[in-house]
């Protein structure tokens, strides 16, 4: 089995095993989450439901350690936004001077605990936001699947309710605050207009390209009940 050579290099191999038995589509998806996180820094690919991890270099404890962490992505209402185009939204004056002058694509000031707001970049640094508290998190989905490009998300009970409530509030918003956020890892996945309640706990996001759904899967729910992995 990989990660298992007794040669002088395998303290380079971390093996991380699934906390629960998970279908291909998962394994897919926390593979390209890891890839995402390491930036190239290691080689990662699936052993059957395994992960392994390969290192040019024996790497640091903490870094092994945090293999298994999760990204704690929640979802967050827009308050005010800034891209391209310019300023919008109404926000305190200490969170639009924040807005003002974060530097995209560093996430700034995202690490925030979940009742509080929030500056932070999209991935692409094409946008920066000021998040409101969060309401949900992904720790809360009981199954998830990327198919044909696009990621479906279905939630518990409980917070398909809190879903709908906050859905139905932002509907009524006018932009930029009529956009639900997903943040992980102090930045924003994703920030989508909501057109109404969004009943039943289901969530959808049209990626348009596997590889991009994969991975958007993987941000979201690595480290989570239906995602986690420990070291081996």
């Amino acid at each position: 089995m990989l990660g298992q050579d007794p040669s002088p290099d395998a303290d380079r191999v971390v093996v991380l095993v699934p906390a629960r038995t998970t279908d291909d589509g998962l394994v897919d998806a926390a593979v390209a989450a890891l890839e995402y996180r390491l930036g190239g820094e290691a080689e990662v690919e699936a052993d059957g439901t395994d992960i392994v991890v390969t290192f040019p270099q024996t790497p640091a404890v903490g870094k092994v350690n945090a293999l298994g962490e999760s990204n704690d992505a929640h979802l967050r209402p827009v308050l005010a936004q800034r891209d391209e185009t310019g300023t919008t939204g109404d926000v305190s004056p200490v969170l639009a001077d924040e807005l003002a002058v974060v530097d995209c694509p560093d996430p700034g000031s995202a690490v925030a605990p979940p009742d509080q707001e929030v500056v932070a970049c999209a991935l692409d640094g094409s946008s920066a936001y000021v998040l409101g508290p969060s309401t949900l998190e992904f720790g809360a989905v009981t199954e998830a699947q990327a198919r044909n490009g696009t990621v479906y998300v279905q939630f518990d009970d409980a917070a398909a309710s809190t879903l709908e409530t906050l859905s139905g509030e932002v509907a009524q918003k006018d932009p930029p605050a009529d956009q639900l956020a997903v943040l992980a890892a102090g930045q924003v996945l994703t920030a989508t207009p909501v057109d109404g309640p969004l009943s039943g706990g289901l969530v959808q996001a049209e990626m348009g390209d596997q590889d991009q759904a994969l991975l958007l899967l993987g941000q979201l729910l690595y480290g989570t009940p239906v995602m986690s992995y420990s070291v081996s």
